[in-house]
């Protein structure tokens, strides 16, 4: 019984080592080949991923081959296990035009002419990887990005013979800021108390932007708000305010997109008017100069004026009366009506319209100092407009903003604000 039970183990392990014999390994380096002359058991010349075993992918598994005896040197100068070497460009490009759009290359060093090639390429902005283009050795990319920012394109290529290769590169998407195009305001002339409107549109090539505006009242106070996009380029943005004073201010508004670029835009000027404050009186003579009647541009001499304007409770607009006359240009102008009157320490401006010759309807803004409580002159400026095409008809101080201060002197007679 136990030369029985011996006789079983011995042929057991006997057994047992011929089945798990060492095959005789090619000593191929990682991604080598096998020789020429040589092949691989089974399935002819191929190539060794790893250090004791050649290897071919099959239906996209790597299946181990053992090489033969006659697999026992490397070839000089060993190709990788796929031969795929990627070309790939990266780009700079601005938000709006974000389109990166090249051509990249490939090579293969042991592909031949049955090889067939495929490959996927992913834009790194979370759209998902897509199948790649390939003409050739050649492939083509073409993709849009909506956000600024840092991406990484990633090109996948494979030849069915080994593992897929992959070649990255960077792509960076500059912020490009917003422009203002234009800046009103509903109430150029506003009582104080009363809320001002301003609008400002802007356009901006980012689409995947959101905007702040960022007001200055130029009363030493500033509001934010929301800007609304109208379409994928263009915004508008709005608020309002109530002065607390009278005087001229100038409206600004810096538009801010999400990367902190931003574009800004002034609006001259606010008149800001106290419906129960001061009022004005003023008569005499200033001279006219050459050309500020542009119907007779070379009339020069005395224009005689006389005005005076006051709120009468109850009242939006003063009452009062507006005269010049000018006989040396055939010049008469009489007011027909007021539209306010700002008093702003000692300058007055009064807004409203009136007749030339006693006809036409014309606006008029006269802007008035009082001096005496400086002891400097009194000064006077009085411009007038037609309303169909916002058109000079008579202005003493031609060229100069309407808000600066005048500077034609009265000579006979004076200014005073009450």
């Amino acid at each position: 019984m136990k030369k029985l039970l011996s006789f079983f183990l011995i042929s057991f392990l006997g057994l047992f080592l011929f089945s798990f014999k060492s095959p005789v390994f090619a000593s191929v380096p990682f991604c080598g080949i096998c020789p020429p002359g040589t092949s691989q058991a089974g399935l002819g010349p191929g190539y060794a991923l790893n250090g004791t075993t050649c290897n071919s992918a099959i239906g996209g598994n790597l299946t181990p081959i053992y090489c033969n005896s006659n697999c026992t040197s490397p070839v000089p100068s060993l190709p990788a296990c796929t031969g795929i070497s990627i070309s790939l460009p990266g780009a700079s490009l601005s938000e709006g035009s974000a389109v990166y759009s090249v051509n990249g290359s490939f090579s293969d060093a042991v592909a031949n002419s049955s090889t067939s090639f495929s490959g996927t390429v992913d834009y790194g902005d979370g759209s998902g990887s897509v199948p790649l283009l390939i003409l050739g050795n050649t492939f083509s990319l073409n993709h849009t990005y909506s956000g600024t920012g840092s991406y990484t394109v990633t090109v996948t290529i494979s030849d069915g013979l080994g593992m897929p290769q992959s070649q990255t590169a960077g792509i960076y998407i500059n912020n490009v800021s917003p422009t203002v195009t234009s800046l009103t305001v509903d109430n150029t002339a506003a009582a104080v108390n009363t809320p001002v409107t301003a609008t400002a549109s802007f356009s901006d090539p980012g689409t995947a932007d959101t905007y702040t505006a960022v007001w200055d009242w130029g009363d030493g106070t500033t509001s934010q708000s929301t800007g609304t996009e109208m379409s994928n380029t263009t915004g508008i943005v709005s608020a309002s305010h109530s002065y607390a004073s009278t005087g001229v201010y100038t409206v600004s508004v810096k538009v801010l997109d999400k990367d902190n670029g931003f574009g800004t835009a002034n609006y001259q000027y606010v008149t800001v008017y106290d419906p129960s404050g001061s009022f004005l009186t003023a008569s005499g003579t200033f001279t006219s100069p050459l050309g500020a009647y542009t119907q007779n541009p070379f009339a020069t001499g005395e224009m005689k004026f006389g005005v005076n304007s006051k709120y009468v409770a109850g009242n939006t607009t003063p009452n009062g009366k507006l005269k010049l006359d000018f006989k040396g240009g055939n010049f008469s102008f009489d007011s027909t009506s007021y539209s306010w009157l700002l008093i702003w320490n000692n300058v007055a401006y009064l807004y409203g319209s009136g007749t030339i010759n006693g006809g036409g309807n014309y606006n008029f803004l006269l802007t008035a100092l009082d001096g005496g409580s400086t002891n400097s002159p009194d000064t006077i400026r009085i411009q007038i407009t037609n309303p169909s095409d916002n058109s000079v008809v008579y202005d003493n101080e031609p060229g100069s903003s309407i808000y600066n201060f005048p500077t034609t002197t009265v000579n006979k007679g004076s200014i005073k604000i009450h």
